[in-house]
């Protein structure tokens, strides 16, 4: 993959999208693009704007998620809260905008039918093993477990 002419990464598709060597590769490839969320190291904890946990034992200055990789879910459950901003049904898939308050809004894409309007509050869980962290030049620095066993 290129990057204004520069090798971003090679690999094969599917190795981009599970194992993204950098932000561009991370947002380009995949629709919708993956979340990014700031985050505040703690030791080895890492935590959301709002004090929450998101991971545990990783080294990074950004998280990166994909929308289906997002589940939803009461609020308080999860490591984000937010309000559905927007619900567009595609028929097989559905994806929601939340709106996640200072980490900004968040897509989440969940399978077909819902009973989630715009205005519901919603808790959003992050897999660890589906996340990604990013270093402050836009590096890759960890993925998650079950990626990297792929």
């Amino acid at each position: 993959m290129l990057d204004n002419g520069r090798i971003a990464q090679v690999g094969a598709p599917r190795d981009l999208y599970r194992r993204p060597g950098n932000l561009f590769v991370a947002q380009f490839v995949g629709s919708p693009k993956m979340n990014m969320l700031a985050c505040v190291a703690e030791g080895s904890d890492y935590r959301g704007e709002d004090g929450r946990s998101l991971r545990k034992g990783s080294e990074g200055r950004e998280l990166g998620v994909r929308p289906e990789h997002i589940s939803l879910g009461e609020t308080g459950t999860g490591q984000l809260d937010g309000v559905v901003d927007v619900c567009e049904y595609l028929g097989a898939d559905t994806n929601f905008i939340v709106d996640a308050g200072t980490q900004g809004q968040i897509i989440v894409r969940s399978g077909g039918e819902t009973d989630l309007r715009p205005g519901d509050q919603v808790g959003m869980a992050l897999p660890e093993e589906d996340v990604h962290f990013f270093d402050s030049e836009g590096h890759a620095v960890c993925h998650g477990t079950a990626l990297r066993s792929l």
